[in-house]
């Protein structure tokens, strides 16, 4: 890579946000995180990552609204769903308004970096 990849971990759990950030090389992607949908759209307004990891279980907004709102703001960032709840109409709706992957809790951490590393 030859520039690095700026990505969004968004989750109210700091034990997951930095399980996951510390999972990429800071050499090739900036990580930031967020733990709730507000903080994260105002990041991706700002910033423009090119993937968000969100969690759908947020205070306040939950992640799929925030999926609906980010893709408003820009259609081309990544997003991957992540969740502790997630069942098959979940998934479904997820995609259908633009998610790209869902991934279920808990997770093997190798499985979200392959996944970040192919829709990048």
């Amino acid at each position: 890579m030859s520039e690095k990849s700026t990505i969004l971990v968004v989750d109210d759990e700091i034990g997951i946000r930095e399980l996951i950030k510390s999972s990429f090389d800071p050499e090739d992607y900036e990580v930031l995180t967020a733990s709730t949908a507000e903080e994260a759209l105002r990041i991706v307004d700002k910033q423009s990552p090119r993937l968000v990891l969100l969690d759908i279980r947020l205070p306040e907004m939950n992640g799929i609204e925030a999926l609906e709102r980010i893709k408003k703001i820009n259609k081309d960032i990544a997003v991957i769903m992540i969740t502790a709840f997630g069942d098959e109409k979940t998934a479904i709706k997820c995609t259908k308004l633009g998610a790209v992957a869902f991934v279920n809790k808990p997770f093997d951490v190798s499985y979200i970096v392959m996944l970040v590393q192919n829709h990048l």
